[in-house]
């Protein structure tokens, strides 16, 4: 758990990097996505050898950087009919091959960004996930976000529990300031009186208004 601007990427990235499996790499969005696709790009294997990127669901890379929206896509009709049980039951057949490579291929490491989001919108799905991949090969997870538990509801405290566990680091935005990490955050507004101008045109204004 760390602020924005703090380095959380960086540290899931080397983290990742010194485990040394393949890696996937979970984004909100695709702004994000492309940013961790770039900072991948940067890096070396532990060995010194480049680094294979991809953000397609092929899994042909190294890194594969995806959006969670890569894989809680839903089918219509599974979701329509209301008969299926489980949320992996509801996806679409993309999204379910993916998950099904993903329990079938090597040990690898998840890198889940902004993971305050998978305790409001895929957490359950994960949940799913995660518990078909511990009956075969238990990928590491790495969980990161700026949002600290204190801030969540007592439900998805819960369910945030359940998927990582508790907190192994977390570091908070007066200590970084403190150490020059972080610029001191400041609310820097000057009043200031309208000018003439101004003033006759909000009086035009309210004129108009009131009639």
């Amino acid at each position: 758990v760390l602020p924005p601007g703090s380095g959380k990427t960086l540290i899931g990235a080397e983290i990742a990097r010194q485990i040394g499996r393949p890696v996937v790499v979970l984004t909100p969005n695709t702004a994000i996505q492309g940013q961790w696709a770039a900072l991948w790009r940067s890096m070396s294997s532990p060995g010194g050898e480049r680094l294979r990127v991809t953000e397609d669901r092929s899994l042909s890379g190294d890194v594969t950087v995806l959006t969670y929206q890569a894989i809680a896509t839903f089918d219509d009709d599974a979701v329509s009919s209301g008969e299926a049980g489980l949320q992996t039951d509801r996806l679409h057949p993309d999204a379910a091959d993916l998950l099904d490579r993903l329990a079938a291929g090597p040990a690898f490491t998840l890198v889940l960004d902004e993971a305050h989001h998978l305790a409001q919108t895929w957490g359950v799905l994960l949940a799913e996930l995660l518990a078909r991949l511990q009956a075969g090969r238990p990928p590491v997870v790495i969980a990161l976000t700026a949002t600290p538990r204190s801030r969540l509801t007592q439900q998805q405290a819960e369910l945030t529990d359940q998927l990582f566990g508790p907190v192994l680091f977390s570091v908070g935005t007066p200590a970084l300031v403190r150490d020059s990490v972080l610029a001191p955050f400041r609310e820097l507004v000057r009043f200031v009186e309208p000018s003439q101008q101004e003033q006759r045109y909000l009086a035009d204004s309210a004129t108009r208004w009131r009639e």
